[in-house]
């Protein structure tokens, strides 16, 4: 226990512990079809001994509070009461890069055929990839399946907590988050939406960035507003002019700069659900906006941007902004630059592609900026013909004055 949590949160594990497998325990054992779950790490034979994460609403669990430095090691399991046969699983999880550094992803030797490349995590995009099939003729089908082990390392503490989120889950094989049985084997055998896993977070100024206390009924996916004392006027400066497009399987998102002397950076919130933000990208104040890749093409996601300054207070959410990804109709018109600007040190656009919008500081097809009109070589021509002709003019009307 010492080696994946501090000594002070261990009371606090124990009544945690209590209550998830009172709350959490009894709903997994109700429920009639397959879902996926996060777990701290268990090593146990009977996987129902096994302890969970407290539950905060149906939909939602919490860690404890971890410092900057400290292990996340958590198990991705499958629940599966109606005993199918799974021959195949796919979980991408999504997270904040900033936040949390992926370590090392152990996929359950129920699975031996890995697919290449979704044993991993990618920092770039905040991807941790698992995808693997069973042996043929030894699909495994008990009620409680471990599918990987993961461990992550909290890299900074900015906020109480991060979402750790199931990505892309559809009712098709396809998506990047998927049970497939020999029984249906282009089925998704998720039906039900998936929980979220807030990695509650150890600031160093108190138990919570807000300074109210921190508890797992309180803290909800929806980051809020600084409330701290000295945030002052901050707090109210709002972003302005978001604005979004896609190509692809790629969200471009940008803004109004803001003019504020202590600025630092930019947080850009986005997810599938209104108003309900479950990922988020920090980008330098150098950058003029923010390229996301690798979303599913087909789904909205709803954007909404945050200013950050020196000591890490946010300013209010700007007017949310929407779009279909792959869908450029969706997109606002005549709304991004391009994101050739973008700053190379963040990691998070360093292998952006070329925005297929054209300049916002331009109306779309108005040319190159300094190169409307006619060219100047031309122009001195024209000029000079002029100054000729009306020397050759003004001579020959000298030469018909003196010749009367």
């Amino acid at each position: 226990m010492d080696t994946l949590f501090p000594r002070r949160h261990a009371t606090a594990l124990v009544l945690a512990g209590a209550f998830a497998m009172l709350t959490v325990g009894s709903a997994l054992a109700q429920e009639t079809s397959p879902t996926l779950y996060l777990r701290p790490h268990c090593e146990k034979t009977k996987q129902e001994d096994c302890p969970l994460f407290e539950a905060s609403d149906p939909s939602t669990y919490a860690t404890a509070a971890l410092a900057a430095g400290e292990p996340l090691d958590v198990d991705v399991v499958l629940a599966n009461p109606t005993g199918e046969s799974i021959s195949k699983v796919k979980v991408w999880l999504s997270y904040d890069a900033d936040v949390l550094e992926g370590k090392t992803v152990t996929v359950s030797t129920l699975f031996p055929v890995v697919v290449p490349g979704e044993s991993d995590f990618s920092p770039v995009s905040g991807y941790a990839k698992v995808g693997a099939s069973a042996a043929a003729g030894k699909e495994p089908k008990d009620a409680i399946l471990p599918i990987a082990h993961l461990i992550f390392t909290v890299k900074q503490v900015t906020s109480a907590s991060t979402p750790l989120s199931f990505y892309d889950q559809r009712s098709g094989k396809e998506g990047h988050t998927a049970i497939i049985t020999t029984a249906s084997p282009n089925q998704n055998l998720l039906a039900e939406p998936l929980g979220t896993l807030l990695v509650q977070l150890d600031t160093p100024s108190g138990p919570d960035v807000t300074g109210t206390a921190s508890s797992a009924s309180s803290v909800a996916p929806v980051p809020s507003a600084p409330s701290s004392p000295d945030v002052g006027s901050f707090g109210l400066i709002q972003v302005q002019n978001v604005r979004v497009g896609t190509k692809d399987s790629f969200l471009y998102v940008t803004w109004d700069l803001l003019s504020y002397p202590k600025l630092q950076g930019y947080n850009v919130y986005y997810g599938t659900m209104k108003g309900r933000y479950l990922q988020k990208r920090s980008v330098s104040l150098a950058s003029r906006g923010a390229v996301i890749r690798d979303l599913p093409k087909g789904k909205t996601y709803y954007v909404a941007v945050r200013g950050v300054d020196d000591q890490n207070r946010e300013t209010s959410f700007s007017t949310e902004a929407s779009i279909e990804i792959g869908n450029a109709a969706t997109a606002s018109s005549q709304i991004i630059g391009s994101l050739d600007a973008i700053s190379e040190s963040s990691p998070t656009n360093k292998i952006a592609p070329k925005n297929p919008v054209e300049n916002v500081d331009q109306p779309l097809g108005s040319g190159v900026p300094g190169k409307s009109g006619a060219p100047s070589a031309l122009l001195l021509l024209l000029l000079g013909s002029a100054v000729i002709g009306t020397l050759l003019a003004f001579r020959r009307q000298m030469i018909a004055k003196h010749s009367l």
